[in-house]
């Protein structure tokens, strides 16, 4: 939000307390009274800012703009932020009274990379979601594009993987979703290194990938194939015939 508007944002305001102020207006912290206020990217909350927080943090009170006369609140603050607040902290990027009286409890969400055994889990959760709200029949997924996904470092992390598969679905037309849908930048790093033999054909490398992941999978499961099945997110009868494909019959 911009700079000038976050204070009355935050707080509220009185009528008149500046131009274009013709009501007043509660704020954020007096509609979450009793209850939870999330402050996404806290980290790009101006300095100047931070210090009217860390105050309402510590009196349990704000001051709307336009009065001198503060006002009790009971709000639960989770903040968020992409940024190593600690380090900017001892930079004086941010303030360190307010850093510590935020991190109180800290939690660490890895970013998609860093857990990539969640891909498969994922890619089928929202393939299903996006089918569903689009109308579309629910689509099948080749174990080459899970294998591509998970070589894939995902720069714009989970959103990012939701809109790749909405690209895909709309675009592709297929009901059954590969590697070979995917656009170049998945296949510029470490995908097609991961190939058998180092084959650089494309059409060897997809099987390859495919293979792998399946049997992958399979190892995980211990040879239950429904299992496995499961965790690729495809039907029994897809694995199945992939089996057959690679000459890995039951």
């Amino acid at each position: 939000m911009p700079e000038n508007s976050i204070e009355s944002t935050l707080f509220g305001h009185e009528r008149g307390a500046f131009t274009g102020a013709d009501q007043k207006t509660r704020g954020y912290f007096q509609a979450s009274n009793g209850g939870t206020l999330l402050l996404d990217e806290i980290g790009e909350l101006p300095l100047g800012m931070q210090s009217k927080l860390l105050r309402v943090l510590e009196d349990g009170a704000i001051t709307p703009v336009g009065t001198t006369a503060p006002q009790k609140v009971d709000v639960r603050i989770v903040a968020s932020t992409n940024r190593e607040l600690e380090t900017e902290a001892r930079e004086g990027k941010f303030r360190q009274d307010l850093y510590f009286r935020l991190n109180v409890v800290k939690i660490h969400l890895p970013a998609l990379r860093e857990r990539r055994e969640d891909i498969p889990l994922l890619t089928r959760f929202f393939l299903d979601e996006i089918c569903r709200q689009n109308g579309f029949e629910p689509r099948e997924i080749d174990p080459s594009l899970l294998e591509a996904f998970t070589h894939y470092d995902w720069p714009g992390n989970v959103r990012e993987l939701k809109n790749t598969l909405e690209s895909l679905v709309v675009l592709s037309g297929k009901h059954v979703l590969s590697a070979e849908d995917l656009p170049e930048k998945f296949f510029q790093e470490s995908v097609v290194e991961s190939a058998a033999d180092g084959d650089s054909s494309s059409e060897l490398n997809l099987t390859n990938l495919s293979k792998q992941t399946i049997m992958k999978a399979l190892e995980a499961c211990r040879g239950n194939r429904t299992e496995a099945a499961k965790q690729l997110g495809i039907s029994r009868r897809t694995l199945h015939r992939r089996l057959n494909e690679f000459g890995l019959r039951e």
